[in-house]
């Protein structure tokens, strides 16, 4: 509510030493509660002094109480810069239509910017003024916020890179130093005005004259080519973007792409003399990569074969016989172990040589391995000895079964030659997890039955068990 130094006396009951600066007493009540319906600071002087203030000019200046307001020249509210720069402050704003910006200091030191507007009140007697403040603190600092952006834009813009135009309704309004310096040129006014199809080579004129708004929603860069002052030329990427919402003004930003270029094309003769280099060294070294490929298959292959009969070496078959043996642990599976001596074999070697032997051991290792199944594994591991192992079998009688056949595979004539080797097998047996639990113990029974197979008259097999 308006309120004066005694919240509780209307004027004409305040003491005469304030009544003496108010002049003939009136009636105020209704003016009153008008004014402290606004939402400006509202103060009544009279001569200068503050009479009465409204609730907003309480909390804004002073601090909530109004006691540091009423009987205080108006002026000492005001920043010196303002009040001392104009003389009859009260007569002059008095005549002024448009609201007065100036600066306001609050008792406790705060500053605002306000719009002043002063009316005289001469009808009501004495030297009566009213005061309306409107705070507008806000409203310069996004003015002044807007004013440092825009400074800062404008530096930005003319201290880019790239060329930055800007133009409405086809018409060029802007361009920045670097976009001139791109162009060669000295003075914007040359282009101001121009449609901003003068910028570009006469292959580009009709995109960027016919479809330019249709680049904006592209939302890509377009390689394009600028004409410069002299008519020479320079690579460029353009961009098209609206800042308007009709979308009748537009910006092109176009990168200078010119040494870009120069270094794609010299990267690509580069890349092709690289690639019929790369061709050239490819046909010479395929021949001997695949060379490679194939010692190294052998050298594999002779790690773990025989290199006479290409069966298994020892090396490979413990590896089976071990891999056996988890399996046979893990899920109580078990396989047999045939321990095999050819019978006769010193003689036809010593007798028809060597290479008549090397023959007969390759036709033995062949009977051998034609009659397995892709799980069970034939190696050779001395000179006349082999080594069957059968994976998962069922029971005894089925090896009895599968020895007697390799014993007549193995007795059958081989040529050797011109002559006829008479050839047997004795093959010793041992079964896990029957007669062994590891590899070396149920090598050792399969060794030992077939020794038993050989004092007995040798051609056929035992079990280690029997």
């Amino acid at each position: 509510m308006m309120t004066n130094s005694s919240s509780n006396k209307t004027i004409e009951e305040a003491p005469l030493q304030e009544r003496r600066v108010r002049g003939p007493r009136f009636d105020v009540d209704n003016l009153l509660k008008i004014l402290e319906m606004s939402s400006d600071i509202i103060c009544i002087c009279d001569s200068g002094i503050i009479t009465n203030v409204n609730s907003v000019a309480v909390d804004l200046l002073g601090d909530g109480d109004s006691d540091g307001l009423v009987g205080k020249p108006f002026l000492e509210f005001l920043a010196p810069e303002y009040s001392t720069a104009i003389d009859n402050f009260f007569d002059v704003l008095a005549e002024e239509t448009e609201p007065f910006p100036a600066k306001m200091t609050a008792m406790n030191g705060n500053e605002m910017g306000v719009k002043i507007n002063l009316f005289k009140a001469r009808e009501l007697g004495g030297d009566y003024t009213i005061i309306l403040a409107r705070d507008v603190t806000h409203q310069v600092r996004i003015s002044e916020a807007i004013r440092r952006s825009e400074a800062r834009y404008r530096k930005l813009v003319n201290n880019a890179l790239d060329l930055i135009c800007t133009c409405e309704n086809g018409k060029i309004n802007f361009i920045n130093e670097a976009g001139l310096t791109m162009l060669g040129a000295k003075d914007a006014e040359n282009f101001i005005g121009e449609d901003v199809s003068v910028l570009f080579h006469p292959d580009y004129e009709e995109i960027f004259t016919e479809n330019l708004d249709s680049l904006v929603e592209e939302e890509m860069l377009f390689p394009s080519r600028l004409v410069r002052v002299g008519k020479s030329y320079v690579d460029v990427e353009v961009g098209v973007t609206t800042y308007d919402v009709s979308g009748s003004k537009l910006m092109l930003e176009a990168r200078d792409i010119t040494d870009h270029n120069k270094a794609v094309a010299a990267l690509y003769q580069a890349n092709k003399t690289l690639e019929q280099r790369v061709e050239e060294r490819t046909r010479e070294l395929t021949e001997e990569i695949v060379l490679r490929q194939e010692v190294e298959k052998k050298l594999r292959h002779s790690a773990s074969h025989d290199g006479l009969t290409g069966l298994p070496n020892r090396g490979l078959l413990l590896d089976r016989i071990k891999a056996a043996l988890a399996l046979g642990h893990r899920e109580e599976k078990k396989f047999a172990l045939l321990f095999i001596d050819l019978d006769g074999f010193k003689a036809v070697n010593d007798n028809l040589g060597h290479e008549a032997g090397d023959q007969l051991l390759i036709e033995a290792a062949s009977r051998i391995s034609d009659h397995l199944r892709e799980t069970d594994t034939a190696a050779r591991i001395g000179g006349d000895e082999f080594v069957i192992l059968l994976s998962d079998i069922t029971d005894k009688v089925s090896v009895g079964k599968f020895a007697q056949k390799m014993v007549k595979f193995l007795s059958a004539s081989y040529p050797v030659g011109t002559a006829k080797g008479e050839i047997s097998g004795s093959i010793g047996i041992a079964l896990y997890p029957d007669d062994g639990s590891d590899c070396d113990a149920l090598l050792k029974k399969a060794d030992e039955a077939m020794y038993k197979v050989k004092k007995g008259g040798r051609n056929g097999f035992r079990f280690i068990s029997d």
